[in-house]
């Protein structure tokens, strides 16, 4: 009996890589990326790279519809970004500055400067949750234009992550913990313990899973409903990075040139690709991860500049 390579890495659940051909590559930015974010529909990503400033681009047609930056004449070398759920709005930060901006016109909406340096960002509603290094979370209303609330922690909050209802917050830090938190009244609802630094946390868009990922520590999957563990992905971190859930699979990238399915209904891995590295001194890490409407199926950005579309099983 002969089973071909394609079908026998399904039967392994993807223990196998499929190469990401070239053809599949489109080039946003020259010198290499220091931050990007993709919408929920992969159908717009906000590059922020070096030397070139920020960029907001339309994926579908590769165009670049507007330059961002925080300052006029001036290339901002811009650290996070991430766009609201459905696509109308994003945020983006260099040092300790937030600007939120209006994707249809490209105009700023508001700028806001924080007392510390920002380490990690996210927007749904009229909310931004923002992640500082003085151990503090803080969640500012876009509309009225001040802090509405602080989530506390006793080490750099690392991580920060929102629900699409903006009625729920995740956290991680340094100190090793994740906390799931109540928009409504900033209560702690579970903590969630690790044995290392948080490098990543990611709520599904309806709220219902949570993920952690420690440094070379457990990636877990958690239930937060119940606040149980529902599966750890990992014993040790593969280096995941980046993380955007569907209804019904998990898609990660990693710093070390992978992008990783998993299926959550079984909760099984489905497929791994491998991106072309970025020379032979460079890994090209996977920096941000969407789930297209786009017939490719999956898109995905790398830190040498380079946008992929990933096809369907």
């Amino acid at each position: 009996m002969r089973i071909q390579w394609s079908t026998l890495c399904l039967i392994l659940l993807t223990a196998c890589s499929d190469t990401v051909p070239t053809e599949q590559a489109f080039q946003l930015a020259e010198r290499g990326i220091i931050s990007a974010s993709l919408t929920e529909n992969g159908e717009l990503a906000f590059v922020g790279s070096f030397g070139e400033g920020g960029g907001l681009w339309r994926m579908t047609d590769h165009e670049r519809l507007f330059n961002w930056n925080h300052s006029k004449n001036e290339r901002t070398s811009i650290s996070a970004s991430a766009f609201s759920e459905d696509g109308q709005f994003a945020v983006t930060t260099a040092d300790r500055e937030m600007v939120l901006w209006n994707a249809s016109t490209g105009q700023p909406v508001r700028f806001w400067r924080s007392p510390s340096k920002i380490t990690s960002i996210d927007i749904a509603r009229q909310y931004v949750l923002i992640g500082q290094a003085n151990n503090n979370a803080v969640v500012f209303d876009t509309i009225k234009g001040g802090i509405i609330g602080s989530l506390q922690h006793s080490d750099i909050v690392s991580g920060v992550s929102l629900d699409d209802a903006a009625k729920f917050a995740l956290t991680g830090s340094h100190d090793g913990a994740v906390r799931y938190w109540s928009l409504d009244n900033g209560a702690e609802i579970y903590t969630w313990p690790h044995r290392t630094p948080i490098e990543l946390v990611q709520l599904s868009q309806n709220g219902r899973y949570a993920l952690s990922a420690a440094y070379q520590g457990e990636v877990r999957l958690w239930d937060t409903r119940s606040g149980e563990l529902i599966k750890e992905l990992y014993h040790k971190n593969p280096g995941i990075i980046s993380a955007r859930f569907s209804q019904n699979q998990l898609l990660l990238g990693t710093s070390r040139e992978k992008v990783i399915l998993w299926d959550l209904v079984d909760y099984k891995k489905i497929r791994t690709w491998k991106i072309p590295n970025a020379g032979p001194w460079h890994k090209a890490a996977v920096i941000s991860v969407a789930f297209s409407k786009h017939p490719d199926g999956y898109r995905i950005i790398a830190s040498d500049g380079i946008s992929y579309e990933l096809g369907q099983l």
